[in-house]
């Protein structure tokens, strides 16, 4: 009875937008993923919370890393970080604010390996 309470706990706090799909271990903010070759932030953003506007959710959790979020490099490990469902509109407007200035995680270089690794997006 206990495990049919917690899974349907979880399901319900998934639903309400309090916490993301796992898309990988638990982290501190989260769930960490680790990006794959040709991805970019929305991809990311969709895969792991379910919605690609939420993108920079996931920039500004992995700023330490990302410097640029047309640029992300396969192998990264980033934080995913819970958005609450209030939180979802106001980070939807500021993806739209980074399209206006024509910043988009669509770019080509999106998944390019850093200098001097074989990782690249190309191979």
């Amino acid at each position: 009875m206990s495990r049919a309470i917690f899974v349907f706990s979880a399901i319900l706090a998934i639903a309400l937008g309090v916490m993301p799909p796992r898309a990988g271990a638990d982290g501190p903010m989260g769930s960490q993923y680790v990006v794959k070759r040709g991805q970019t932030l929305s991809v990311i953003a969709h895969d792991a919370l379910g919605d690609p506007e939420l993108w920079p959710a996931i920039y500004r959790a992995n700023r330490d890393q990302i410097k640029d979020p047309t640029v992300l490099h396969v192998g990264q490990r980033l934080s995913i970080p819970q958005v609450a469902r209030a939180e979802r509109a106001r980070v939807r407007r500021e993806a739209a604010a980074f399209t206006a200035r024509g910043v988009t995680p669509k770019g080509p270089d999106v998944a390019a390996a850093p200098p001097g690794s074989s990782n690249s997006a190309t191979e």
